[in-house]
C-alpha cells in the first residue's frame, strides 16, 4: 500500500509495542517516519518542553519536512491502589501520558499552523478511559487516558480550521511489553474469557492499522473521534 506516499510522520513512544508496530505499518504505507523514544533515534523525555521543541526540529531536519503525521503513542502504565498512590507517582504517569501528548501535539500543530500546512494527529487512550477495573488498580492511568480523549477533541476543534484533524484510538489488551495480564497465565485467561467479546488479546498491527487509517486521506472526513480496538472490550 502506498496510501501515505509523501507523507512525514513523527512516532512518540516509536521504540517497542504499539508504537514500534506504528513506525513499521505507516513505513510499509509509504510514509518518511521518525521515532521520538527515550532510547529511539530522536531520543527525548516528552514531559520536557524545551526537549520536545529540540526534538520535532530534529524529526523535520530528518524528514525533510515538518511532520504531517503525529502519532503520540508515549506512554507509561503503573498499577497502585487508590489509597496507596502518592501524589508524585499520579505526577509521573500524568505527565508522560498526557503533558506528553500535549506538548508534543503542540509543537507539531504550531509548526503546521505556521506554514499553512493540513495534518492528522492520533493520540492513543485506551479503553481504561472509560472502564474501569478493581482487580487492577489504576486511577492515575485511566485518568491520564480519559485526560488524552479530552485532549483529542479540544484539539480537533481548534485545530479543525487549518485543516488538521485529531483523533485518538483506545487499545483494549494489547500483547505488549506493558501488558501484565500475561505475568499470570490463568488469571488472563479467565480475564479474557469474561472481558473481551473476540476472546483473544489484541496485537500491536491491529491497533496500528486503525491508526494509519486515521492518518490517512481516507479518513478525510473524522475529526474528534476516539475509536475503541478492544476486540468488543467496551460491550461485554
Amino acid at each position: 500500500m502506498t496510501r501515505l506516499a509523501g507523507r512525514r510522520a513523527l512516532v512518540t513512544g516509536g521504540a517497542s509495542g504499539i508504537g514500534r508496530a506504528v513506525g513499521e505499518q505507516l513505513e510499509r504505507e509509504g510514509a518518511r517516519v521518525a521515532v521520538l523514544d527515550l532510547e529511539g533515534p530522536i531520543a527525548a523525555d516528552v514531559t520536557d518542553s524545551e526537549a520536545v521543541s529540540q526534538a520535532v526540529e530534529e524529526a523535520a531536519e530528518a524528514l525533510g519536512g515538518d511532520p504531517d503525521i503525529l502519532v503520540n503513542c508515549a506512554g507509561v502504565y503503573r498499577i497502585t491502589p487508590l489509597l496507596e498512590l502518592s501524589p508524585d507517582e499520579w505526577d509521573d504517569v500524568l505527565a508522560v501520558n498526557l503533558r506528553g501528548s500535549f506538548l508534543v501535539g503542540q509543537a507539531v500543530g504550531r509548526r503546521l499552523v505556521a506554514a499553512q500546512a493540513p495534518g492528522a494527529v492520533v493520540n492513543v487512550a485506551s479503553i481504561a478511559a472509560v472502564r474501569s477495573d478493581p482487580a487492577e488498580p489504576t486511577a492515575h492511568y485511566n485518568a491520564s487516558k480519559a485526560g488524552v480523549v479530552a485532549l483529542t477533541q479540544q484539539m480537533a476543534a481548534e485545530l479543525a480550521p487549518h485543516g488538521i484533524r485529531v483523533n485518538a484510538v483506545a487499545p483494549g489488551v494489547i500483547e505488549t511489553p506493558m501488558l501484565r495480564l500475561t505475568d499470570d497465565p490463568e488469571r488472563a485467561r479467565a480475564y479474557i474469557d469474561a472481558s473481551v467479546a473476540l476472546r483473544r488479546l489484541g496485537r500491536p498491527d491491529e491497533v496500528a492499522a486503525v491508526i494509519c487509517f486515521l492518518a490517512s486521506d481516507e479518513a478525510s472526513y473524522v475529526t474528534g473521534t476516539c475509536v475503541a480496538v478492544d476486540g468488543g472490550a467496551s460491550v461485554v
